[in-house]
């Protein structure tokens, strides 16, 4: 373990101590696009979650206001505070809070401190948004895995077919979510793969898995700013009341190296070419009145098959961000996706640059584009366990 920040400092009249830990594992560390400007040539080893580098916090507190020790406990995993979660804490400068946490993961020490401020946390990195009044979201069954919290939502049926006067519904599933978060640490990019291994419920009988039209049994999707959504399809029996075992894997793909694409002066220059990590792009811009279109083509020399999937998977499960000259976030309202030749690919990236009406400071014309591109990433493999969940009443 590396202590990475260790200090005493004083509230009032209670001294707090406060320690940092990281797991110290330099083979996970972030590799700089200048470093490898061609771009790794063999794809990193499969790993697990408990292998991956966590933050661990100690802090003991007595009789202290809980909007500080929730401060704490978010700087210690550099979780940044937004304005309104500010005023949701300093709500709660008198209730005071008495807290003894040795070397807990990041997630389990959240969990105790929203359960005893009755709080929900949903992340929104590199942001922690909080919610009053929601004490349910530490009581949901969860599993810690290194960097990673993965909460068992809930279990509700589904019904797809026809709505009108004679409604008509000719499939019913039950669906079982997940919440998979991530610390901000871990640029967690997508689920590969979310198995179910094994499932029986209260009676001892094997629950089987049925297919969602046009799908399949198993849901997963891209991480945004560090969660992600999983679930799987379920047909259990009608006397099944539970869920008493469920046992799988999760493989999350997680970013090893990246390089950055930035195309300034949008406004003045409508074409550019740039070399990004390993990636050949050319950028056109198209203006609008209201919105701006990035068309940007990708190539790579490399013309490894393997690492040229790994590059184009990654392309298309993150997003650039664009600003005006002030620095404000233009809204993105979607993408699409062309395949080109071999080693190649197009994209359009759409923002709109007008907010709605009724904004009092709305973001002017775009000015720049950057966009963070895993050029290399490994899969993490997490094992999962859950009894007991509960199944809806199928009646």
């Amino acid at each position: 373990m590396a202590t990475l920040n260790c200090s005493l400092f004083r509230v009032g009249h209670h001294n707090i101590l406060f320690h940092v830990f990281r797991n110290s594992l330099p083979i996970l560390a972030i590799i700089s696009a200048a470093a490898m400007a061609n771009g790794p040539t063999t794809a990193p080893a499969d790993i697990s979650a408990s292998e991956m580098p966590s933050t661990l916090v100690t802090l003991h507190v007595k009789d202290v206001s809980c909007g500080v020790a929730m401060t704490k406990i978010l700087e210690a995993a550099h979780v940044a505070i937004p304005k309104l979660t500010e005023g949701l804490l300093a709500s709660y400068e008198k209730q005071k809070i008495t807290l003894d946490l040795d070397r807990q993961p990041y997630w389990e020490a959240m969990i105790q401190i929203c359960r005893r401020m009755e709080l929900s946390a949903d992340s929104n990195q590199p942001e922690m948004i909080l919610y009053p009044n929601r004490p349910e979201w530490a009581e949901r069954p969860h599993l810690l895995a290194g960097p990673f919290l993965l909460q068992a939502d809930s279990a509700i049926f589904v019904f797809h077919g026809k709505l009108g006067r004679q409604p008509s519904f000719d499939t019913k599933y039950c669906y079982l979510g997940f919440s998979l978060l991530a610390e901000s640490i871990t640029p967690a990019i997508r689920v590969d793969r979310f198995e179910v291994k094994e499932i029986t419920d209260n009676t001892g009988a094997e629950i089987k898995l049925t297919k969602i039209p046009k799908g399949s049994n198993t849901m997963f999707a891209d991480f945004r700013n560090g969660r992600c959504a999983v679930g799987v399809s379920l047909d259990p029996s009608p006397g099944a009341r539970s869920i008493a075992h469920i046992k799988g894997e999760i493989d999350v793909v997680v970013e090893t190296a990246s390089a950055t694409m930035e195309f300034d002066g949008i406004r003045a220059t409508t074409e550019s070419t740039a070399r990004v990590g390993p990636l050949d792009c050319k950028f056109t811009a198209h203006l609008a009145q209201n919105s701006f279109d990035a068309e940007i083509e990708f190539n790579d020399p490399r013309n490894d098959p393997a690492l040229w999937d790994t590059v184009r998977k990654n392309l298309r499960t993150t997003q650039p961000v664009v600003v005006d000259a002030q620095g404000k976030p233009m809204s993105y309202a979607g993408n699409g996706w062309q395949r080109r030749p071999a080693f190649s690919e197009q994209t359009v990236q759409r923002f709109q640059w007008q907010s709605s009406k009724g904004l009092k400071d709305p973001p002017q014309q775009p000015l720049r584009l950057t966009w963070r591109i895993p050029v290399a990433s490994r899969i993490v493999r997490l094992p999962f366990e859950f009894s007991n969940l509960a199944l809806p009443d199928g009646d």
